[in-house]
């Protein structure tokens, strides 16, 4: 699933959330997550968290660091970038981009998936033209990069 694809998911079951992760009830003896912002939407439709995740579960129990759970799912969204406000001279890598937008200029969940869509695309095309070249479209760009070694072999020796 892409990320705008993962926050415009999570954005159906929460409520909007800024300055935090998430936004938390208690029904009872349970706590649940009923709010999100839009990279804690995206980590809720992944599955990186549930629903029923408690701030506790969340911070003491599950041993994984939510952040970098999204990065190894996402890579990509630790390149740089400017933020696409006007008159914002932010520039940061996509993650915190993302919150920037969501607690900085309270931007909505679905505004923010849109322009996570246009750097994914971005970042597919870029992708794909680093494929297309493979090996030899590197060779070309460095020629002296590339070099082969000559294996021995029993019988060269």
């Amino acid at each position: 699933m892409k990320l705008a694809e993962a926050i415009l998911l999570g954005s159906t079951i929460t409520y909007q959330t800024r300055g935090s992760l998430f936004g938390f009830e208690t029904f009872g003896f349970e706590t649940e997550i009923v709010g999100s912002c839009a990279l804690g939407s995206a980590l809720l439709a992944v599955g990186l968290v549930n629903q029923k995740d408690s701030l506790l579960t969340l911070t003491v129990s599950k041993p994984v660091d939510l952040s970098t759970a999204i990065r190894r799912m996402y890579p990509w969204i630790m390149k740089a970038v400017s933020c696409p406000c006007d008159n914002c001279s932010e520039v940061d890598v996509v993650q915190n981009i993302i919150i920037h937008l969501n607690d900085h200029h309270a931007w909505e969940r679905e505004r923010t998936a849109e322009w996570v869509a246009s750097v994914e695309q971005k970042e597919e095309v870029a992708n794909n033209q680093e494929k297309k070249g493979g090996v030899l479209g590197s060779q070309k760009k460095n020629p002296g990069k590339l070099k082969s070694k000559r294996v021995l072999l029993p019988a060269d020796k």
